[in-house]
C-alpha cells in the first residue's frame, strides 16, 4: 500500500488530510524505527514531497531521478493543487481523475463498475436504466443502450474515423467469428485516437464555467 494509497486517497478530494492520517494509521503505515502510527504532519509532509513524483531539488534547481516515480507526475500536481487552497469543486474533474476515484472507491474487482452483488461481474443495463428512471429520465426519453447510439451516431457524423474502427470501439461483435478471432487489434491505432477525442470532449463538458 504506502505512500501510493495516500496520494490516491487525498487526490479524490474526499477526504481531509486528518482523515486520510486516520485511514493510512488503519491500514498498517508506521514510522520505521518507533514503529508508532504516523502523524498528521508527516502525511502532510508525504504529500509535498516531490520525491515521491520522482523529482528533488539540490542547490536551488530541480532534478529528475531515472527511477520510476511512486506516484504519477499528474497525480502530484492534484495534490499539489488541492493543498495550495483551491477547493475541490475548482480543481478541474478531468475524465482520468473521475476514474482514479472509482478505482479507489470500488472493491478489488477487475471491474470500474461491478454489478451490485459480485464484485467479477459488470453492471448490467438494468441498474443504468434503474438510475435513468430515478433522475427524472422517462423510458421514451433516454436508455442505456442510448449512450452507445449516441457516441455511433457523433463518431460516424464526424467523418474523421473508419467505420470499422467504430464499431469495434463500441465492442460490437463481428457475426464472422472466424474472422473476429484474427481482428482483434484491428484500426487499434486509431481506436486510441478516437478515446483521446472522447476524453477532450467530455474534459470541455465537465470544465467548470469560468
Amino acid at each position: 500500500m504506502g505512500s501510493t494509497r495516500v496520494f490516491e486517497w487525498f487526490e479524490t478530494g474526499d477526504y481531509s488530510i486528518k482523515q486520510v492520517t486516520k485511514m493510512a494509521r488503519a491500514a498498517g503505515v508506521r514510522y520505521r524505527r518507533s514503529q508508532f502510527p504516523v502523524g498528521i504532519s508527516t502525511i502532510h509532509n508525504m504529500l509535498r514531497n516531490r520525491l515521491y513524483a520522482g523529482a528533488f531539488e539540490w542547490g536551488g534547481r530541480l532534478y529528475h531521478g531515472t527511477h520510476e516515480p511512486l506516484v504519477a507526475k499528474e497525480t502530484w500536481e492534484n495534490v499539489q493543487e488541492m493543498l495550495g487552497g483551491r477547493s475541490v469543486s475548482n480543481v478541474r474533474a478531468t475524465p482520468l481523475r473521475l476514474l482514479k476515484r472509482l478505482r479507489v472507491i470500488q472493491n478489488s474487482g477487475p471491474f470500474l463498475f461491478p454489478a451490485l452483488h459480485t464484485s467479477q461481474r459488470p453492471m448490467c443495463e438494468n441498474t443504468l436504466n434503474v438510475a435513468l428512471r430515478r433522475l427524472g429520465y422517462g423510458s421514451d426519453e433516454m436508455t442505456s443502450h442510448g449512450f452507445r447510439a449516441i457516441a455511433s451516431t457523433l463518431l460516424n457524423e464526424s467523418g474523421l474515423w473508419h467505420p470499422n474502427a467504430i464499431e469495434r470501439a463500441l465492442a460490437h461483435q463481428d457475426r464472422d467469428h472466424v474472422r473476429a478471432a484474427y481482428h482483434r487489434g484491428t484500426h487499434w491505432d486509431e481506436r486510441v485516437r478516437m478515446a483521446g477525442e472522447k476524453v477532450t470532449i467530455a474534459d470541455m463538458v465537465l470544465r467548470p464555467a469560468s
